[in-house]
């Protein structure tokens, strides 16, 4: 290393210079004006400086943050002279997606680190590159010549992937139901959804999303997924439907000649009636309406299939002008309606004697099979009207479990099936019968103006005093 001259003092001094930290060896020995060495004597020394502190992150502030940029600004405190170390290490390879992840410093030279000089003021601003999406770790050192700090760093949840938005339940078209019902999902958990009724504004929704009050026409719901970070699915799924739905399902004024055909004259799909037996036409509450006779069975159904579209709500309501009434608990059948196949009933209605006067009785299903009756109360006027030949106003209604009887405008009684304000009617696929059933019971009188509809119609303390409508 070198060589110094013992002074007369005795004394000696070298000066030794090491650049990296570590433990060094050297040796001391002497030699005389004859040339002669000493035995060398050996000594250590330790160099360590002390080490070099981290630089300080100020922002992000979270050890923890999540978004979908491209890069993240990384800004802080450092030491003058030294320069800033920035790696974004992506998570190794485990094998499990549940596992803990776990990063590797990145090699001298990747593209992964970014190094910036310390400026004077001891600040740094530097940009991390999102080199791909899931937890990145984000590490800052800054070092002096071969000297290097420790790393401080924080997690980094990138996601610029955009959800997929799929519609799972949606209307038929043409969709006979007063309400339009979807459903969707995302492909990222914890999604919300935006949803755009034709040209309308984007709103907030969720699913499941029913549409109540649409118009009738053609309408297109878009509805698009919006992830945790904001991302957001940049092909909204689309569904276009025909919205072709009205309270009134069926009407029929029954203003016909005899050998009747009935139309029901609602939109797209009119539920006509034929005839089965005997049944004539005679004069009626307005005009004219289907005359059946006990005596001489017949009755009226549908060519077509009828159906509720929901079994939510629905409403039957005729005027009737009686030629007899039933013996005690024996009954006439005013409308029928059940699927083709056994056991798959809809609702019944009937009209029942008892000492000689009448009840109203429906009879529902739940399931198609498992049926149960109510009736209202007793009519105690129904026998005076057979001698007053008058037509009266009754209807059955149906809304959520709760059956409603009405006579004149009146309420008549009411019963529960099922849970009140939950359980659905059975809305099976199959005709409508009026004026009796395949079984028989024929009604005995004259029907007029009968409304079938998907709505419980209420009413207000008397008949209705005109034709009805359709709405």
């Amino acid at each position: 290393v070198g060589q110094a001259t013992c002074s007369d003092a005795g004394n000696f001094s070298f000066s030794l210079q090491k650049a990296s930290d570590g433990t060094y060896q050297f040796s001391v020995k002497q030699q005389d004006v004859a040339g002669n060495f000493s035995e060398a004597r050996s000594v250590s020394w330790v160099k360590a400086l002390p080490a070099l502190a981290p630089p300080v992150i100020l922002s992000p502030s979270a050890t923890l943050i999540a978004n979908n940029l491209s890069a993240v600004s990384v800004s802080g405190t450092c030491s003058p002279d030294h320069t800033v170390l920035l790696d974004v290490q992506s998570p190794l390879p485990t094998g499990s997606p549940q596992a803990v992840p776990t990063y590797a410093e990145s090699s001298p030279g990747s593209p992964t680190i970014v190094s910036q000089a310390c400026a004077a003021g001891g600040t740094f601003q530097i940009q991390a590159p999102g080199v791909s999406d899931g937890t990145l770790r984000v590490s800052l050192s800054q070092s002096l010549g071969e000297r290097k700090s420790a790393s401080v760093s924080f997690l980094w949840n990138r996601d610029s992937t955009p959800p997929d938005t799929t519609l799972t339940v949606r209307p038929v078209s043409p969709n006979r139901d007063l309400q339009a019902a979807f459903q969707f999902m995302a492909s990222e958990s914890l999604a919300t959804f935006e949803c755009q009724l034709d040209s309308a504004a984007p709103t907030a929704c969720a699913s499941p999303l029913v549409l109540s009050s649409v118009s009738n026409g053609t309408h297109t719901l878009s509805v698009r997924a919006r992830d945790l970070i904001g991302n957001v699915d940049p092909t909204p799924v689309q569904f276009t439907w025909v919205q072709s739905a009205f309270k009134t399902l069926a009407l029929y004024h029954g203003d016909s000649t005899p050998g009747m055909l009935i139309d029901s004259g609602l939109s797209d799909e009119k539920f006509p009636l034929q005839q089965t037996g005997a049944v004539a036409s005679s004069s009626a509450r307005f005009l004219q309406g289907p005359d059946f006779s006990a005596a001489t069975p017949g009755a009226l159904s549908s060519a077509s299939s009828f159906r509720i579209p929901q079994g939510r709500s629905f409403s039957f309501e005729a005027f009737i002008r009686l030629r007899s009434i039933p013996a005690s608990g024996r009954h006439m059948k005013l409308f029928y309606w059940a699927g083709t196949g056994a056991d798959d009933l809809g609702m019944e209605i009937r009209l029942y004697g008892s000492n000689g006067n009448c009840r109203l009785s429906a009879v529902v299903s739940l399931n198609g099979t498992t049926q149960v009756e109510v009736t209202s109360r007793e009519l105690d006027d129904c026998e005076d009207q057979i001698d007053k030949r008058e037509f009266q106003h009754i209807a059955v209604t149906w809304n959520l479990g709760q059956v409603r009887f009405w006579y004149k405008g009146s309420s008549a009684g009411s019963a529960t099936v099922g849970t009140a304000g939950v359980s659905q009617l059975r809305s099976p696929q199959g005709p409508i019968r009026l004026g009796s059933s395949p079984t028989g019971d024929a009604f005995d009188g004259v029907m007029d103006e009968v409304r079938i509809s998907q709505e419980a119609r209420t009413y207000s303390g008397s008949s209705p005093a005109a034709a009805f409508a359709g709405d």
